[in-house]
């Protein structure tokens, strides 16, 4: 049947799913515009973008940071272009927020292509692509440097490809292509290895179930998968473990599964990561993901069923094993395997058409009215660290006697770029109150500027206590002092030592 008779015959599947993705490629292009502040995170990745592109294939300079190494040389490749025609702040960040954008872009229309496949339910295909276009996580990281909107579009990639792939009947032109595909998505997307595992375990078993399956076939798919899986581990992710393990361990200790924390962190993350209310009964909500479950495995399409349900439980595994921290960060990539363990419930119900096109029409009318009025209901991350630099740079542009409170990592991409031995600066990034008290008794007589970058996000109390503690020494007295008011952050001061 060609498109266009398609279209004729089921307008409304191609009108909801169009306007849906308009819309969502309009909040995110709006966002992208905006190009707000990076913040800690990004700021200390993108510290990492001046190195060589191979030298992305090695652990990066800085702790608690891990990126797949196509995507920094992705990400390096566009900033290179838009620093050869113009060197601003400005720039530099929206163009390396600029592959998490395509990335967050493309995912739409193979969310769309995903849940249409599996189920050809208009009304499904509609639901899930409301929730996939709207969620707060997917638009936020779709404008974030971060490699977090790159896993979910490979997730769904591969999602595609292992609930299309045809053994039985495929030429070996396209097993070739698909293995490339296959291979190459842990150098792009970490995660993918999840999906990966899923999508050979499901053929494996079609596999036994059919002995009449080309066997040929599914060992050109795999071979390159393995090799490239090897050479990962060996060349990439061991050296990676070596260099961060421990920290990321401690970092994430919180969000790894105990037979205690299970019913309570599995239930919460998940209503996160699905913008569902957190009042919800954790217990009620771990009965209703098993009942889905069960209902999910019944359904007649087992590829459905393995590619929904085998990378979840191999996250659980791995959280249980302390290998996979279960935060809505990375947990978006299984974004896609969420929506359909809940939205395939939706076949089990009659609609009515003109009701529910009425319904739709009301729920996107709502979302197009809020989206194109707040801007900052899908920065999860908000912060202006950019305009705090740039008010530092017209105040002290020589950054004389600047006392640096922040994590020196974010303070190199934005403040000093790595040339903090050419200033005269104090850098001080522990953040205790009593020893920052004795390092301000301790300086000498003079005019400083104090500078908190980070410390007003996470140590509120800190910057509130040095405040009061200056404000009330005889021998320090503040010549100047710039708040945001917005974020009732004191940013920079500059005072006077006696």
């Amino acid at each position: 049947m060609r498109l266009k008779e398609k279209i004729y015959n089921d307008k409304f599947l191609y009108f909801f799913t169009s306007l849906i993705i308009i819309l969502g490629l309009f909040i995110r292009t709006k966002l992208l515009i905006l190009n707000p502040s990076f913040w800690d995170d990004t700021c200390i990745l993108g510290v990492n973008i001046d190195r060589a592109y191979l030298e992305f294939f090695k652990p990066l300079y800085t702790t608690n940071q891990v990126a797949p190494p196509f995507f920094m040389i992705i990400s390096k490749f566009f900033y290179a272009i838009a620093n050869h025609f113009i060197q601003s702040l400005a720039v530099k960040d929206f163009s390396l927020r600029f592959f998490s954008y395509i990335c967050g872009i493309i995912s739409l229309p193979l969310f769309a292509l995903y849940i249409h496949r599996a189920f050809k339910n208009k009304y499904l295909t509609v639901f899930s692509l409301f929730i996939m276009s709207f969620n707060i996580y997917a638009v936020d990281y779709t404008i974030e440097f971060k490699q977090y909107s790159c896993e979910l579009m490979f997730a769904l990639i591969l999602l595609n490809i292992f609930y299309t792939i045809n053994l039985k009947d495929i030429s070996l032109k396209r097993v070739f292509l698909y293995s490339l595909i296959i291979a190459s998505a842990p150098w792009f997307a970490h995660f993918s290895l999840y999906i990966i595992a899923s999508g050979f375990c499901m053929l494996f078993f079609e596999a036994i179930k059919d002995r009449k399956l080309y066997i040929k076939n599914l060992i050109i798919l795999l071979m390159p998968a393995i090799i490239s899986v090897v050479v990962f581990f060996i060349y990439y992710y061991l050296p990676v473990k070596h260099e961060f393990g421990n920290d990321m361990h401690d970092v994430w200790l919180d969000n790894f599964f105990t037979l205690k924390s299970f019913t309570s962190l599995f239930p919460e993350k998940i209503k996160q990561l699905l913008g569902l209310p957190l009042t919800l009964n954790n217990i009620n909500f771990l009965i209703a993901c098993f009942v889905s479950a069960v209902l999910l495995i019944n359904f007649k399409n087992l590829r459905v069923s393995f590619l929904t349900l085998l990378p979840i439980l191999m996250i659980i595994v791995s959280c249980f094993f302390q290998s996979f921290p279960f935060d809505v960060r990375f947990l978006l990539f299984l974004l896609p395997c969420f929506i359909v363990l809940f939205a395939h419930l939706i076949t089990y119900i009659n609609f009515n058409k003109q009701l529910s096109t009425v319904f739709i029409l009301i729920l996107l009318i709502y979302s197009s009215l809020f989206i194109a009025k707040d801007n900052k209901y899908y920065l999860v991350h908000y912060v202006k660290f950019r305009s705090y630099y740039e008010i530092l740079k017209k105040e002290n542009p020589n950054f004389d006697n600047l006392i640096l409170c922040a994590n020196p990592d974010i303070s190199f991409y934005y403040v000093i770029d790595k040339k903090i031995n050419e200033y005269d600066i104090y850098v001080y990034d522990s953040f205790n109150h009593s020893d920052f008290k004795d390092f301000i008794t301790g300086l000498g007589g003079g005019t400083y500027w104090i500078y908190t970058l980070e410390g007003p996000l996470y140590y509120v109390d800190f910057v509130n206590d040095l405040q009061k503690y200056i404000e009330n020494n005889k021998d320090i007295k503040i010549i100047k002092k710039y708040k945001d008011d917005e974020l009732k952050r004191v940013f920079l001061m500059e005072i006077e030592k006696i």
